[in-house]
This record gives structure tokens, sequence and C-alpha cells, in this order.
């Protein structure tokens, strides 16, 4: 049990258990996926590319629940927590550029742009921003030196979107139906969200004879 002493414990020992050994449960579907693409040579050192994906994320996971199996969170009432999730299905297109400055060494150029899939009224810390369009840049450069083949890419994102402040008639802020006071979850709380992500990838391919 959670919360049974042991004859052995120290304040920190029974502390720790309490934090890690929480006997939990979830469940997660992974979301069907449409993708579509093509790769057109334009000169001989030229390549375009383009792929456009779907994602259904929308049927996939309607919630995120946590299941705790203890008997302290079933006796309070607190044996379920997560959030209403409510994904929209998300569109995205990708292009790319590759230059050939020689038989052993590219250029590449990337571009991608689709919605995102959290809903403005139950976005929080732990959602991608709510946003109509989002995009990230990539390049890359590869080389071949004999049987290897050496690749460096660097990708960046970045994202924004601001929930706004909903105002009664007399001008004052209100609460905004998912993000009140006592709730133990909120979500779509008025403000600005943002992520910015830094991709560095390496790679190193053998290629057999």
């Amino acid at each position: 049990p959670l919360l049974a002493a042991q004859l052995d414990d120290t304040i920190g020992s029974f502390a720790d258990r309490i934090a890690s050994d929480i006997d939990s449960e979830i469940d997660w579907s992974t979301a069907k996926e449409i993708e579509l693409g093509f790769a057109l040579r334009v000169t001989p050192g030229l390549l375009f590319a383009v792929d456009w994906r779907h994602l259904y994320l929308e049927e996939a996971n309607k919630e995120f629940v946590v299941q705790l199996k203890e008997p302290l969170f079933i006796q309070t009432g607190l044996n379920q927590l997560g959030q209403t999730l409510n994904w929209k299905d998300v569109y995205g297109w990708s292009f790319g550029l590759e230059y050939s400055l020689d038989d052993h060494q590219w250029l590449r150029f990337g571009h991608n742009f689709g919605n995102s899939a959290t809903p403005p009224e139950y976005a929080n810390a732990f959602t991608p921003p709510p946003a109509d369009k989002q995009g990230s840049y990539s390049v890359g450069y590869g080389i071949r030196a004999g049987k290897w083949q050496y690749d460096v890419g660097f990708n960046y994102a970045k994202v924004e979107y601001e929930i706004a402040q909903p105002y009664d008639a007399d001008g004052q802020p209100v609460d905004t139906p998912t993000c009140r006071p006592g709730q133990l979850v909120k979500s779509g709380c008025p403000g600005r969200m943002g992520v910015e992500t830094y991709f560095l990838a390496l790679s190193a391919n053998y290629i057999l004879p």
C-alpha cells in the first residue's frame, strides 16, 4: 500500500515512495495517417520533393486520463486525473530541395507547415500551442567519402498563439469555462503560448557493395 510505513523508513524514504511508487494506468491510441508525396528531378543537379499528410487525431484521443489505483487516491476521489483534449485533425505539407554540388556532395533545404491539433479552449502548458498554421525550416549537407556517407541537418521551428481575455458587459475580466478557480486541471487560460525548437542531426551510413 502506498502509505504503509515500514520499520526502516525515514522521512526521506517514505516521501520518495509516495512520489515514485504509484500504481497507475493510461490508455493511449495512435492516430491513423494518410501520406502522399512525389519527387521530381528538375535538372540533373536539382531534386524537388513535396509531401502531404492527414493525421486523424480527432477520432484517436478525446481525453487524456491517468487512472491511479492506490487506495489513498481512490478514497479521496482523486483516482482519475487528466484533461479533455478534443484534438482536431492535422493537415500538413512538406517541401524539399536537394542540390548536388558534385557527385559526392549535396545541399538540402526544407520547409513544412500545417495546423495545430490543439483547440484554444483545451490548451495548456503540456499541449502544443493552438495555431491555424505552424511550420519549420531545415537545412542539411551530405558528403560521401569512399563507402561512407555523412550527413548533418538543422531544423528550426517557432509557433506563438495568444488566447484572448474575455470581458463582461462592464469591461471586467471573466474566467473562461475551462479555466476557473478551483478546477484541478485548467486549460484555455488567457495569455500567450509559444514554443521554439532547435534540432541538430548527424548521421553516418556505410554503403555496402
